[in-house]
């Protein structure tokens, strides 16, 4: 895994330069503490799968017909990123195939507030309102 091996290789730095940071000064110290500490952070936040990659497995799931499955994955993208219109459209989208109009209806509102300029999101809502007639 490449972030394991990322891991390993700053643990190697460290204990290998761990003799020589004592021998620093105090500012030598805290920089190479600060440079350490700052690559773990960025390994670790980059092992997490990101909100595009879990609107990319949903729309894979919708293509394939599943949308009660893509639903959880697109509810864990809304919850990591509020703000993500496009989980919202996909999850309106999955309501609408799945004849839950009035959770398309809220899904593809939010969508269209977050980002008035996607035709998609107002197609999906033209839907919604054919669907329920």
């Amino acid at each position: 895994m490449k972030s394991s091996s990322s891991y390993s290789a700053a643990l190697y730095i460290l204990k290998k330069n761990c003799s020589n940071f004592l021998k620093k000064s105090f500012f030598k110290r805290n920089i190479y503490f600060l440079f350490i500490f700052s690559s773990m952070l960025l390994m670790a936040s980059s092992c997490k799968p990101s909100v595009k990659k879990y609107t990319e497995n949903a729309r894979q799931l919708m293509l394939e017909g599943k949308f009660e499955e893509a639903i959880p994955i697109l509810n864990t993208a809304i919850k990591k990123n509020s703000s993500s219109h496009e989980a919202y459209n996909l999850r309106g989208a999955a309501y609408l195939e799945l004849d839950k109009f009035e959770k398309a209806k809220k899904d593809l509102d939010k969508a269209i507030k977050l980002h008035k300029k996607d035709y998609r999101y107002f197609y999906n809502k033209g839907r919604e309102n054919t669907g329920r007639i």
